[in-house]
């Protein structure tokens, strides 16, 4: 690759970072929070309203992007996660600090987008190698910055993890201005399938609403009633509509696919299992050993030791990168799940043992790196570059969902079973901890399923032009 485009790759992982951190960084702040607000059930929002609108938005402003620029698209994004981050920082409401990390949710469409852009300016058999350098470094960053994120909570509070982001959001946005190629030229993207837009945001929110509320057992009798059978009946209108229009902001055509279909549904099978991961070892490294599990790790120390895990997860994406280039993705996502699911029997079967449990969530995050390098080098191979970030955005919305469900399904099974702590509070107890583990296992075992619909040899390092026309072509019949 040119120095141009290896400036091009560097900003970009930039720019993601601020996704990483819009999604890791509030974690560290979650047992701040609870100390400040209770055991409030509005808590679980702080966490959920970036999911949310990641999902809804994702593929949305993945369209944008294609149709009227990625770089223009990303510099709004990360104007609207600044403008979340100030508004954190000023508040100490907690509703406030929800509507901020609602704002900050529009950090969760930013792989997309750049993923879009790879593959406008970088060379065809450098894609995957640059997705698997993103999937990489996302790892290796989140790690630190959960533990910048801990230790700036320890010393000033739960406030400076927006201080954080909008820093990341700055210089990120200021790279992207300045370094990051002008859009090229395009087609006339004509009008703006504006109600499509709508029917879509509608049904999957009000999906995901009902989900999240679920979990925190607060959707009953008439919301269950009217929320789930409402937002069915937007997507199947969203779905006629886009059915019929002459140019779909979200093009179902190309979603019915089997290749497209089945990494899809992989992906989903993955964000609901082994994805959750930190949603059960957070809790696991701070929860005082008097309940019968748990370390009692500070925010600080729960950050540090987190970062053999994610060290893991990047030789996961390179591997993935590596089995990518000889035999394609299939094989990559067929290891990766295997790896992380046996992996959640590891602290299943040796819960009391601080170096086996972090050894049983660094092999999950080596499954979920190798499994998302693999997914989206597929889904950037066998759609049309014009759809990239579309295609990846949809992507990015079975992600997001599949997180917002498995989250409420890990609370709930850690909910079902507590005992109380010196300090007088619930905790999970060890059958909590273990039931988790248990269905994160399951769950990714299935995901091997759609696996196997993928070709072997979709997606290989240095695909040859006649096979990407054809894998495009097949995306869209």
């Amino acid at each position: 690759m040119s120095a141009r485009q290896w400036v091009i790759l560097l900003v970009l992982q930039v720019v993601e970072l601020v996704s990483v951190a819009g999604s890791v960084a509030v974690l560290a702040g979650m047992h701040a929070w609870q100390g400040m607000f209770g055991n409030d059930a509005g808590i679980g929002w702080i966490f959920s309203s970036y999911l949310l609108v990641s999902a809804v938005g994702a593929a949305v402003f993945g369209r944008l992007g294609d149709m009227y620029g990625r770089r223009r698209i990303t510099l709004l994004v990360l104007a609207l996660s600044a403008a979340g981050s100030v508004i954190g920082m000023i508040t100490e409401d907690l509703w406030v600090i929800v509507a901020s990390r609602t704002v900050q949710g529009a950090a969760g469409v930013i792989l997309s987008l750049i993923l879009g852009i790879m593959r406008e300016h970088l060379p065809a058999d450098k894609i995957p190698f640059g997705v698997s350098v993103t999937i990489t470094l996302a790892a290796a960053s989140s790690a630190l910055v959960l533990i910048v994120a801990g230790s700036l909570t320890d010393q000033f509070g739960a406030w400076s993890i927006f201080g954080f982001h909008l820093v990341l959001s700055a210089v990120a946005f200021v790279a992207a201005l300045l370094l990051l190629p002008p859009d090229g030229a395009r087609a006339p993207a004509g009008r703006i399938d504006w109600i499509g837009g709508l029917l879509f945001s509608l049904g999957i929110a009000g999906l995901l609403v009902f989900i999240t509320l679920f979990g925190e057992g607060r959707a009953l009798g008439a919301m269950a009633l009217a929320v789930v059978p409402s937002s069915l009946l937007i997507l199947v209108a969203w779905y006629l509509h886009e059915r019929r229009c002459a140019n779909p902001l979200i093009d179902v055509r190309m979603f019915s696919s089997p290749g497209v279909l089945a990494a899809n549904l992989g992906y989903f099978a993955i964000s609901v299992s082994i994805m959750q991961a930190l949603l059960v070892l957070a809790p696991l490294l701070q929860q005082s050993p008097e309940t019968g599990v748990g370390f009692g790790l500070s925010a600080t120390m729960m950050g540090a030791v987190k970062t053999p895990t994610l060290v893991v997860g990047m030789i996961g994406s390179m591997v993935a990168a590596a089995i990518i280039a000889r035999s394609g993705t299939r094989y990559a996502i067929v290891i990766g799940c295997m790896v992380g699911s046996l992996a959640c029997l590891v602290p299943l079967t040796f819960s009391g043992s601080l170096p086996l449990v972090i050894v049983g969530f660094s092999l999950m995050n080596f499954g979920v790196s190798a499994c998302a390098a693999a997914f989206s080098t597929t889904m950037v191979a066998i759609t049309p570059e014009s759809r990239t970030s579309e295609a990846v955005g949809m992507m990015a919305v079975f992600r997001a969902s599949g997180q917002a469900i498995g989250a409420q399904a890990i609370n709930s099974m850690l909910a079902l079973s507590s005992v109380r702590g010196n300090d007088g509070h619930f905790y999970p107890s060890p059958g909590s901890y273990d039931m988790a583990l248990l269905g994160m296992a399951v769950v990714a075992a299935f995901a091997l399923l759609p696996a196997l619909k993928l070709q072997g040899a979709i997606a290989k390092r240095k695909p040859s032009p006649d096979a990407v026309r054809e894998a495009e072509v097949a995306a869209i019949s």
